[in-house]
């Protein structure tokens, strides 16, 4: 039984070894993303105090949302393209100046090829990114 064990292990070692995958080109990194700002010009909100008191007039606002993406991937001599994503939130209106950080939204590894693909890491769940 140890022999079979052995021996079936220094197979698969044997294959391994004997194939590795390595990159043709080293990994290109690309930088992109995205910002959207717009100003409101006389809002109306429908907001309530316990108090009985509202506000629902605002005269002007402004809104920014944006986020950067670093993008980087290489193709493997086998066929297989492997590679990272990171996106830095650039502008984020949930948070006030006194707490105000910046933050890595997503930051996930990826590979794929005629097998299909796999993503390791932090990424938008499947709801959200497959809505139409």
């Amino acid at each position: 039984m140890k022999k079979l064990l052995l021996g079936s292990t220094a197979l698969v070692a044997g294959g391994l070894l004997a194939a590795p995958a390595m990159a043709a080109d080293p990994i290109k990194i690309g930088v992109g993303g995205y910002y959207q700002f717009y100003a409101l010009a006389g809002s109306v909100e429908g907001v309530y105090a316990p108090n009985g008191l509202s506000v629902q007039y605002k005269g002007l606002q402004f809104q920014q949302e944006g986020e950067i993406h670093f993008i980087g991937q290489s193709k493997l001599d086998n066929g297989t393209t492997v590679g990272l994503t990171v996106e830095l939130e650039g502008w984020d209106n949930s948070v006030t100046a006194a707490t105000h950080s910046r933050q890595i939204d997503e930051a996930f590894l990826f590979a794929f090829g005629d097998w299909g693909r796999v993503e390791f890491g932090a990424r938008d769940q499947a709801s959200y990114r497959m809505y139409y």
